[in-house]
């Protein structure tokens, strides 16, 4: 479900998401994207109508990777702890490689507090990707794999906060092999939720 974007489309949104994760959401305004870009301001709306289509274009960016992801994990295949593990280290890949795209995702209520419907549209993946997680987690509990003693919605809040904890450790003490310290942080849940 990849959206057409022209190169340079993808170049703005590219460096939009790289201003917000470096610098913050105030740095975020076109002329700080047209002088990392090189170009002169006026020229951005070739690409973008105005500050919001590109925002809209940040959006398209976060609802592709949540596609790719969903399909990704469909291809999975173990118990339901396996599946949690792997969705764990391939989203883990993907933040490490891509911070800029990671903060976006974690912290898209605050990156899209201006615009309602982009909140709005980011909220609902961020619900159907809670949806599929809680899902799993029953699958494992109903099959004595993961433990029955913990709450379900539980068990998601240590998984997700784990993550999150976990990048922006990753953040603050920029390390070397982020992959590394997700892998330790899913080994260390997997004791703790196993049955």
């Amino acid at each position: 479900m990849k959206k057409s974007f022209s190169k340079r489309q993808r170049q703005i949104i590219e460096v939009t998401m790289n201003l917000i994760h470096e610098q913050g959401l105030v740095a975020a305004t076109t002329r700080n994207i047209a002088a990392k870009l090189q170009i002169k301001e006026p020229s951005l709306y070739r690409h973008f109508a105005n500050k919001k289509a590109i925002f809209e274009g940040m959006c398209d960016v976060v609802e592709e990777y949540y596609h790719d992801f969903s399909d990704q994990i469909e291809t999975i295949q173990g118990s339901p702890l396996d599946i949690i593990g792997s969705a764990f280290i391939l989203r883990s890949k993907v933040f490490s490689e891509y911070p800029h795209l990671g903060f976006l995702i974690t912290n898209s209520e605050l990156v899209f507090q201006a615009y309602e419907d982009l909140r709005k549209r980011v909220g609902e993946l961020r619900k159907n990707d809670y949806t599929g997680i809680i899902k799993t987690i029953e699958e494992g509990q109903s099959q004595g794999i993961i433990r029955k003693d913990l709450e379900t919605e539980n068990i998601a809040a240590m998984i997700g906060g784990s993550f999150i904890v976990a990048s922006r450790r990753n953040t603050i003490d920029y390390s070397p092999s982020p992959l590394k310290r997700y892998k330790s942080v899913w080994q260390d849940l997997r004791m703790t939720l196993a049955a």
